[in-house]
């Protein structure tokens, strides 16, 4: 399948770098580094040949962001979840860089007068957890990373109406870098890239192609966390819930993890 990007994307061999440039329409995903491929067309079996076969609880098939149909998983946003099981290949402080590349549509379980997304089932000042590898908060909490999206109607303040961002929690969770975005949804289907790398101590947050925002976690940045506490954990890999305190409702499409940057 076909697929057109706005950034610089890499592909690599031991002796070669490739960089494809804006609207360049690629035949094939970046093989290089893939250690988890999950097209969702039909089941959620990994393709990457790694054998991290996902299974799934109350999702349902629908349309891709191509209109293909029974490509993609729906997520009621009450009971759905997709679960990969723990392997290093997903942990940071084992790789040493983790590319996480999803395409996402936000539904939610209603819509507020000024056309934010609203979700039930959510947790702590109003947020949804849509993928994340990580159990719970506490001394044994298990916490690695967490994509994130707030409902419409959270607690913060400023409101963060609609922000999606990618989070790196210290093990017991709770604190940790993160960076967003925080645009008006469309009800469209939204490309993201997540980046974190343990070498720089950076995040990376890029939607649609275009990097939106950065933040590190060496001992001079806003969250200095310890190496020590980005501990590598057993948690699964889930979608949908990562740990059963909120659900998502909207659609996810074609999942791709790397053990390396996948932009420059």
């Amino acid at each position: 399948m076909k697929k057109t990007i706005t950034a610089c994307l890499i592909t690599a061999t031991a002796s070669s770098l490739s960089c494809f440039m804006p609207q360049i329409v690629l035949a094939a995903i970046p093989s290089y580094g893939l250690v988890a491929a999950y097209t969702m067309n039909g089941d959620a079996k990994d393709s990457s040949g790694r054998g991290h076969d996902a299974f799934t609880n109350g999702v349902t098939k629908t349309s891709d962001h191509l209109g293909k149909a029974q490509s993609a998983f729906a997520f009621n946003g009450n009971t759905s979840v997709m679960t990969i099981p723990d392997h290093d290949d997903f942990s940071v402080n084992t790789t040493g860089f983790l590319s996480i590349a999803v395409w996402v549509r936000p539904v939610g379980t209603s819509i507020n007068n000024a056309g934010g997304l609203l979700f039930n089932k959510k947790e702590g000042s109003g947020y949804v957890h849509w993928m994340g590898k990580g159990n719970a908060y506490g001394a044994s909490g298990n916490q690695e990373w967490s994509f994130r999206i707030y409902s419409a109607d959270n607690t913060e303040n400023p409101n963060r109406q609609n922000r999606m961002s990618v989070y790196h929690f210290k093990y017991s969770g709770g604190l940790g870098p993160g960076s967003y975005v925080q645009e008006k949804l469309n009800g469209g289907w939204i490309h993201y890239v997540a980046i974190i790398s343990k070498p720089d101590h950076r995040i990376w947050w890029y939607k649609n192609g275009k990097l939106m925002d950065s933040d590190g976690f060496a001992l001079t940045d806003s969250y200095p966390i310890p190496d020590a506490d980005l501990r590598n954990g057993n948690a699964p890999v889930r979608l949908g819930s990562q740990d059963g305190k909120s659900f998502f409702k909207g659609e996810i499409d074609n999942l791709y993890f790397y053990n390396r940057k996948l932009y420059r």
